[in-house]
């Protein structure tokens, strides 16, 4: 019975997940927490002449790559103390679409440094009944228990994690392969309390093949407030919203790549 709940509760998940109103992309010079500038193709910045500094846990990706299990089926997955994938879609008995084509994220060679990268793709879960459930590549400050969250009330699941710190932007390299017209996005929102007083975003249309730098400059409504909490998403199709049911379209194959990431202050 728990596994069955557990499923149940797994294919919500994915409903809320990759249902939303799209996100409509922001505008330049106007919304002031926009970055939709994207970097130039084929530039590849060499570190370490940026500065990097490790306050993001495991900003590099070398040591949060491991082998998980969910009710006897393994997997290949990432988490940090900070964020983590939706990699455990992957567990879902085949009948409900699971399977290892569920792994959205993934480990990727050839980073900018060390020996390892985090791969996002967007695919298509594909139910017996002949439903297709786009899944987003999604990374970020997803709850570690947001199945239990979503049973316990009705649908909404944490996406943001305790944090103290004011940083003034997120930067980090980046590569990406959109498909149709699809964009990968990089959300922020600082809280304090439940408000927002600083936001941060980044969405990117653009092929970029080769490693190239990004900065997600953060800007604060309430620049004396204390910052209580952070939400932060990595997703390689921007039209996500973890708290609406309504569809969205993206595109299966869409495949973002992040490296070497860091708080600036």
């Amino acid at each position: 019975m728990k596994r069955r709940m557990y499923f149940i509760g797994t294919i919500c998940i994915i409903l809320l997940l990759t249902a939303n109103t799209c996100k409509k992309p922001c505008v330049p010079g106007k919304d002031p927490e926009c970055t939709d500038v994207p970097p130039p193709d084929g530039e590849y910045v060499t570190p370490p002449n940026d500065a990097f500094v490790e306050n993001f846990p495991d900003g590099e990706f070398e040591k949060g790559f491991k082998e998980e299990s969910v009710e006897g089926v393994k997997f290949d997955d990432y988490s940090s103390s900070w964020i983590r994938t939706l990699n455990g879609l992957a567990a879902l008995p085949p009948d409900m679409g699971g399977s290892m084509a569920l792994l959205t994220a993934k480990k990727a060679k050839e980073p900018v440094g060390g020996y390892f990268a985090l791969n996002m793709t967007t695919v298509l879960l594909q139910l017996n009944a002949g439903t297709k459930i786009l899944i987003p590549g999604a990374v970020g400050t997803i709850s570690e228990s947001f199945i239990n969250e979503f049973l316990d009330q009705s649908g909404k699941i944490t996406v943001r994690k305790d944090f103290s710190e004011k940083p003034t932007a997120l930067k980090g390299y980046m590569k990406y392969a959109p498909v149709r017209g699809d964009s990968a996005a990089i959300e922020i929102e600082l809280y304090n309390g439940a408000d927002v007083i600083g936001r941060g975003l980044l969405v990117e249309k653009r092929t970029i093949n080769n490693w190239v730098a990004f900065e997600v400059p953060i800007h604060y409504s309430n620049a004396a407030a204390a910052v209580t909490g952070l939400k932060l998403i990595f997703s390689s199709s921007a039209g996500y919203n973890f708290n609406d049911l309504l569809h969205c379209v993206g595109q299966a194959g869409s495949s973002f790549t992040i490296d070497r990431i860091w708080w600036t202050f």
